[in-house]
This record gives structure tokens, C-alpha cells and sequence, in this order.
């Protein structure tokens, strides 16, 4: 565990040394101008607009960092060859792959939580005050990015960053809208299609399970049971597609 921890803290660094805060300035940017310009045409919902504007930018901003920082972090190591000298060392490429998830996912963390408040203060100076709906819809939104770096390390242990982006914005999309493939499947007039679009609904992750920003927008809370579910289902996903991507590491040969 010792080592798995190590690795984590140095991807963190490097994430830091990438300037990969720049995206917390990006979003307070969009923030900003959001709540500043989009507001005065909204005809009185300048405040739900902020709400949805900036939890939709929680996930996105999120979302990008995963792709330009989580889908090259381990293609990254075997083109530099550092990857032959930590794994040299007395250390498992299982831990290898495992410390650079927690690492992406501390660094997404950080960042998340800096945009949250930033999000949560601008609602406060626009008279929202403490916006509890906003920031259980925020909190729920985090098994979602939980779900999304493990798929982005998956992809970067078997392919190329840019297909490995590529590959990981596709996932997330079709990921909010696994009710519709279940839905297509139920009405597909040929068994194998059904049969397909089945598998595909099983395969992809439901991250629609952990939206509740629509809702939260409009002051709603979320139930308390999306909670509960959705940690297991992220839990669960998460650890399947870590156990898939340490099994294809071990399996790659280094040059």
C-alpha cells in the first residue's frame, strides 16, 4: 500500500507541474461569465441558470482533465522508458496501475472541490445563499468522475492517448444513454441486435444514476437512496474496470 501511495503522490505532482489548475481558473472564468452575461436574458431564471451552468462545468471540466491528463499518464511512461525503472524497483505493475488511478483521482479531487466552493460562493453573492440541492448534486457527480478516471487509466494501458481520449468521451456519452440502448434493445426487431445492444447496456456504465443536476437547479434535493446506490455502482464498476486494466499491463512487453 506503501507504494501504491508513492506513485500516487508523484502523479499528482507532475499533474500540478502540467499547470492543471488552469482548469479551475478555466471554470471560474465560464463561471463568471455565465452568471454575468447569460443571467440578464433568462427573464428572471438567472439563478437556475447559474446552478445548471455550473454543475454541468463541474462534470465537464472534469471530463477534460480525465482525457488530456488520465488517458496518456501510463502511454506516457513506456514512450519516456521510466516505466522499466520503477518497475524495476520492488513494485507490482498492479500497483503500478492502481497508483496512478488514485493519483488522477486525487488531482480530479482537489480541483473538483475548488470548483464546488467557487460554484456554492457564486451562488451565495447572487442571494442563493447555501445552496444544500447544488452541492448534494455536486457531491453525487463525484462517483460519476470516480467511474470516468478509471475508464480513462483503462484505455491508457492498452492504446495510444489520442485514441484513448477519443475512446473515453465516447464511453461517457454513451454512458447517459445506457436507458436508451436498454430501451432500443426492448424493441429491436432482430435477436441479434437486441442481443447486442443488451450487452452494450450491461457494458456501459449508467452515469445517469449520478445526475441529479437538472433537478438540483431547480432547487430539488436528491433521494438519499441515489446515494447509497451509486457509491456501490461506482465501487463496483470501478474495481472491474481497475482489475481489467491491471490484467492488460501484465500482459503488455515493454521495448
Amino acid at each position: 500500500m506503501t507504494r501504491i501511495f508513492a506513485i500516487a503522490i508523484n502523479t499528482w505532482r507532475e499533474a500540478i507541474r502540467d499547470r492543471i489548475y488552469l482548469a479551475l481558473l478555466g471554470f471560474a472564468a465560464l463561471l463568471i461569465l455565465a452568471s454575468q452575461v447569460l443571467s440578464p436574458l433568462a427573464l428572471g431564471e438567472g439563478t437556475r441558470i447559474t446552478r445548471d451552468f455550473g454543475l454541468s462545468g463541474l462534470v465537464l471540466v472534469s471530463l477534460l482533465v480525465t482525457i488530456f491528463v488520465g488517458t496518456g499518464l501510463v502511454q506516457k511512461e513506456i514512450e519516456r522508458k521510466t516505466v522499466m525503472t520503477i518497475l524495476s524497483k520492488p513494485i507490482g505493475r498492479g500497483e503500478f496501475v492502481l497508483g496512478k488511478y488514485l493519483g488522477l483521482l486525487m488531482t480530479l479531487a482537489v480541483i473538483f472541490i475548488a470548483m464546488t466552493a467557487l460554484l456554492l460562493a457564486v451562488l451565495a453573492l447572487r442571494g442563493d445563499g447555501f445552496n444544500q440541492p447544488v452541492l448534494l448534486a455536486a457531491l453525487l457527480s463525484l462517483g460519476e468522475i470516480v467511474i470516468m478516471t478509471g475508464v480513462a487509466i483503462f484505455f491508457s494501458t492498452c492504446t495510444s492517448p489520442m485514441l484513448s481520449g477519443m475512446m473515453t468521451l465516447a464511453v461517457f456519452v454513451a454512458g447517459h444513454f445506457t436507458a436508451d440502448l436498454n430501451a432500443f434493445a426492448e424493441q429491436a426487431a432482430s435477436p441479434l441486435l437486441a442481443g447486442l445492444t443488451a450487452a452494450l447496456h450491461w457494458i456501459f456504465p449508467n452515469l445517469e444514476l449520478f445526475n441529479a443536476r437538472n433537478a438540483a437547479a431547480h432547487g430539488v434535493m436528491p433521494e438519499a437512496v441515489r446515494f447509497s446506490l451509486g457509491a456501490g455502482y461506482a465501487l463496483l464498476y470501478t474495481a472491474a474496470i481497475l482489475l481489467g486494466s491491471i490484467v492488460i499491463f501484465r500482459r503488455r512487453e515493454f521495448r
